[in-house]
């Protein structure tokens, strides 16, 4: 087996064996209640499953406790039974499945109770001690339990069905700090002092956590490279930089990642912002143009409530308490047609972005209805059509920038500016598509623009010499400052169609576009309208209905509606 990240049609796409994958998976947190074989017969071939090393709960935010087993559990002792189970419960469903396993290495129990100096200084809210990012004795053991783990997958009957590895940690599986304070330690300290002698500042320390946190993450991806023979993708969540905007959560190192060989493809839930009005649509929780422009994979975690999704005391009431997990966050969508309207939503922007996904039925049984499960199986059809056309890379003639330093400005290791969240909201419903990175990537890619953006949650010397770069160049750029950002799309889109940027709608839906796909997700009821460019075929996939030739698209959407259209 051998996997890579290739450049197909001017998009990063999974290839297995040589052959480009459609880059749409299934995954569960409850085995009990996984639904393979249901994803399996509507055409599903690439799956994940979490397998952990440690015992504790993934998120520190709550109080439930693990959800299996861990491989490295009990001391002295190695369950790889848990990884086999695991895996060939997939290949009952699903025989010919490709699997990329989610490897949680955060550690067990005992070593962390036996190694308090290679902890965090506190647990969040009183909780234990977790392990420090920092820590080069930590990093040492984690790389011991990797070969201990890899030296038994060589030895499995599944090699030709695995296809990648997700290396996961930290809080929530993410790289999120445990503690919620930056992953603080003796060990954090040791390092920082013996890497920034000269400035001990703070927001040089804070800035050293992030960097800490990325440099494990790399350190443990090449380990994996190394112990699968270089011939395997390897990915992890990170780079939160629009999602988390506090310098605690450790993911503003993304620049660094995007530079690392052996990390291929990077993943993240889509955005938590706006869950609680799906009918504002979802912006991304990352800067996926840098992604992009670095040759890396970028898969959206699809964690979507439908109207079916239960609550996790229900599926696991013997690791969640009865009033966990119950927040209005967690709460199910109203109606079928609901779940259908954010399902298309997901769809639109995987297609229009040229990204991977999966659906993360989190409990089990989220799409138990033959009419959710109908329309996956014609989405994976129509990622198959959209995967082969010619030119997939995106319309964008903006693109936004966020220097991930900015937030080693803040004190408050909670403190969440304003201005990234609406930015995207603003940039989202503006009618125009618009590229998002990483400042770091500026001068490599600037001059592919007409006009740029800068999402200024504090102000940096990179971001002024960016600036001063765009009135050398004669670039129009606007700047979404803390304190000056509203989520109004209307100055937006006033200063761009003012430079000669085509606007597809401007009426504040959400809309997403690319070369071969246009959608509109309604954030009010009534009449709407898609201008194109210029005149085109368009086929109306969701829903279906006969082709025709049209610059402008009306359309009647109820609040919260998709329409999804092919263009040709």
């Amino acid at each position: 087996m051998q996997s890579s990240i290739q450049n197909y049609h001017g998009v990063p796409t999974l290839f297995v064996n040589g052959e480009p994958q459609v880059a749409m998976a299934y995954i569960t947190y409850v085995d009990k209640a996984a639904r393979y074989r249901s994803f399996g017969d509507a055409g599903y071939r690439l799956f994940s499953c979490s397998v952990c090393f440690g015992d504790r709960p993934i998120n520190a935010l709550n109080r439930a406790a693990a959800m299996r087993h861990g491989i490295f559990e009990v001391k002295g002792e190695a369950h790889f039974e848990y990884f086999d189970e695991a895996i060939q419960r997939i290949l009952d469903a699903v025989p010919d499945a490709l699997i990329f396993p989610r490897l949680n290495v955060s550690p067990p129990a005992w070593w962390e109770e036996e190694h308090p100096e290679e902890c965090n200084d506190i647990g969040f809210r009183g909780g234990p001690r977790r392990f420090c990012v920092a820590s080069r004795v930590w990093r040492e053991a984690t790389k011991d339990f990797l070969r201990q783990f890899f030296a038994h997958v060589k030895k499995s009957p599944f090699l030709e069905h695995l296809v990648g590895w997700q290396v996961a940690g930290g809080n929530t599986e993410e790289w999120l700090s445990t503690d919620l304070a930056g992953g603080q330690g003796p060990a954090s300290r040791q390092a920082f002092a013996l890497v920034s002698p000269d400035d001990q500042s703070p927001e040089a320390y804070r800035h050293f956590l992030n960097v800490s946190n990325a440099e494990a993450v790399m350190e443990l991806a090449h380990t994996v490279k190394e112990l699968t023979d270089h011939r395997l993708v390897v990915g992890t969540f990170y780079g939160y930089l629009l999602e988390c905007p506090f310098w605690a959560s450790i993911h503003h190192a993304l620049s660094r990642i995007l530079r690392c060989p052996d990390i291929d493809f990077l993943c993240s839930p889509a955005s938590y912002s706006a869950r609680l009005k799906p009918e504002s649509g979802w912006p991304t929780m990352t800067t996926i143009a840098s992604i992009q422009h670095h040759g890396k994979l970028y898969f959206f975690e699809f964690d979507t409530r439908t109207h079916l999704a239960g609550l996790f005391h229900d599926a696991l009431p013997e690791s969640c308490p009865p009033d966990a997990y119950t927040e209005p966050i967690w709460q199910p969508l109203p109606s079928e047609q609901a779940t259908l309207n954010a399902l298309r939503m997901n769809f639109a922007q995987q297609v229009a972005l040229g990204v991977g996904s999966w659906w993360f039925d989190m409990w089990g049984g989220w799409f138990d209805s033959p009419r959710i499960m109908a329309e996956l199986k014609l989405y994976l059809i129509e990622l198959q059509v959209f995967m082969n056309k010619n030119k997939r890379s995106g319309v964008a003639r903006c693109a936004a920038f966020l220097d991930e330093r900015c937030y080693a400005n803040f004190d408050d290791p909670l403190h969440r500016p304003d201005a990234p969240h609406a930015a995207r909201m603003a940039l989202l419903h503006s009618g125009i598509p618009w590229d998002l990175y990483e400042l770091a990537d500026f001068h490599e890619v600037a001059d592919r623009y007409r006009m740029v953006g800068f999402i200024v949650p504090s102000p940096t010397d990179g971001v002024r010499a960016a600036q001063k770069w765009c009135d050398d160049h004669g670039v129009p750029y606007l700047e979404f400052a803390e304190g000056h950002c509203s989520e109004d799309p209307r100055p937006v889109r006033d200063f761009c169609v003012s430079h000669g940027i085509h606007c597809y709608n401007d009426e504040g839906h959400a809309v997403y576009v690319s070369q071969n796909l246009i959608a509109l997700h309604a954030r009010t009821s009534g009449a709407q309208h898609l201008k194109l460019p210029r005149r085109q075929q368009v086929i109306p996939l969701f829903p279906s209905a006969p082709a025709f030739e049209a610059v402008e698209i009306p359309l009647h959407l109820q609040c919260g509606e998709t329409a999804v259209f092919r263009l040709e």
